[in-house]
């Protein structure tokens, strides 16, 4: 009697292990999947990340030669409003002889 039991047992562990090891296979299957879908986003938030860089890089590029484009204005504009302001004050003062005049004598 012992042995039947010990053979019963036997037969139903076997087929416990079976099944077991096909859920296992079936969840390795799974997380296989889900792992390749996974690097498989990372991939392409990966690649369209490089593709903003590259964007940004490009318009950084073009904000520095604008930023040294507006310096050269302000330059120039900053010079032109020095003269623009002697001017306005010699002709306010008159007493001021002219910087291009020649004195008679």
């Amino acid at each position: 009697h012992q042995i039947e039991l010990f053979n019963r047992f036997s037969q139903q562990s076997s087929v416990d292990i079976k099944n077991l090891d096909d859920n296992n296979h079936g969840l390795i299957n799974i997380l296989e999947s889900g792992w390749g879908d996974d690097r498989q986003l990372e991939h392409e938030a990966a690649q369209q990340n490089l593709k903003y860089i590259d964007d940004l890089t490009v318009l950084l590029q073009h904000t520095e030669k604008r930023k040294a484009k507006v310096g050269t204005i302000v330059y120039r504009l900053v010079g032109e409003l020095q003269h623009l302001k002697y001017y306005l004050e010699g002709m306010s003062n008159p007493s001021t002889p002219p910087l291009l005049s020649n004195p008679t004598p």
